[in-house]
């Protein structure tokens, strides 16, 4: 169980992912053509809609995550405090590249 807590504002790949559509329709044959974007979610610590815990924001990755947490996609980054041992190791393997 990999947990960290947001310090300052991000935008995550979520899973499951946050999507855009987008639709249009062509004027002379009638067609729609619809598109799906997969994008990144922003999550503010500082705002209370985004929290996912009393005050904080909370993600995590892989098995053992808590309900409420955030499932994110991709590499922590410095602004992401280590809750657990798991999240301090994969933290300090990006730290040192």
């Amino acid at each position: 169980m990999a947990r960290w807590r947001l310090t300052a504002p991000h935008y995550l790949n979520l899973n499951p992912s946050e999507e855009y559509s987008y639709e249009e329709t062509d004027r002379e044959t009638g067609r729609r053509n619809k598109q799906v974007f997969k994008v990144p979610r922003p999550l503010d610590p500082k705002d209370p809609r985004d929290c996912n815990y009393n005050g904080e924001v909370v993600v995590g990755q892989g098995e053992g995550t808590m309900p409420k947490d955030y499932i994110f996609i991709g590499a922590p980054t410095p602004d992401m405090e280590p809750l657990d041992d798991a999240a301090k190791a994969i933290s300090a393997s990006y730290a040192s590249q």
